[in-house]
């Protein structure tokens, strides 16, 4: 419950969780075209890495998922309070969550890298600085982060007639 909480928790404010996250990376390395003003582009092959995860997603009952939040939610909500934050409940985070995500810019290829060390960073200063949600849904590719986008927005639309609790 703890690491969902805490996942929730930094998407609401558009950050990811490296150390405690609730599910597996995706595996294999990022895919690089070597070519472009920097010499490598963010491959469109690399979006493939994502699409069992977002197909399944996808796939997944609105209604079931809402059903599952719901019975679960007293159990959210105090590993939530745990947390110490107050002012806040955790229904309120998780709609801030899907917010975020859906607030994610599609970019206009190619997607231009650069890698001053270990890592891959965008070569756009602007794209470097968003936060690490919305650069998920960039690596992941436009038709991949748009059908996140359309489940999240119908579980948003189930979400929000929960009646939200004043504190949990």
């Amino acid at each position: 419950m703890r690491k969902w909480v805490a996942a929730v928790n930094a998407g609401s404010r558009g950050e990811l969780i490296h150390k405690h996250r609730p599910l597996k990376t995706i595996k294999g390395p990022i895919l690089v075209a070597e070519e472009g003003a920097t010499g490598m582009r963010l491959s469109a092959d690399n979006y493939h890495r994502y699409d069992q995860p977002v197909r399944l997603f996808a796939m997944m009952d609105t209604g079931t998922a809402v059903e599952i939040y719901r019975y679960w939610y007293p159990r959210l909500a105090q590993a939530y309070g745990e947390l110490g934050i107050r002012n806040k409940n955790f229904h309120q985070e998780v709609l801030e969550a899907i917010d975020q995500v859906l607030a994610a810019p599609q970019v206009d290829e190619p997607i231009q890298l650069v890698r001053p060390s270990v890592y891959y960073k965008f070569a756009d200063p602007k794209l470097e600085k968003l936060p690490g949600l919305h650069k998920l849904m960039i690596r992941m590719g436009p038709d991949n982060a748009a059908r996140v986008k359309e489940k999240l927005q119908e579980l948003k639309t189930e979400l929000e007639q929960i009646p939200l609790q004043q504190s949990d």
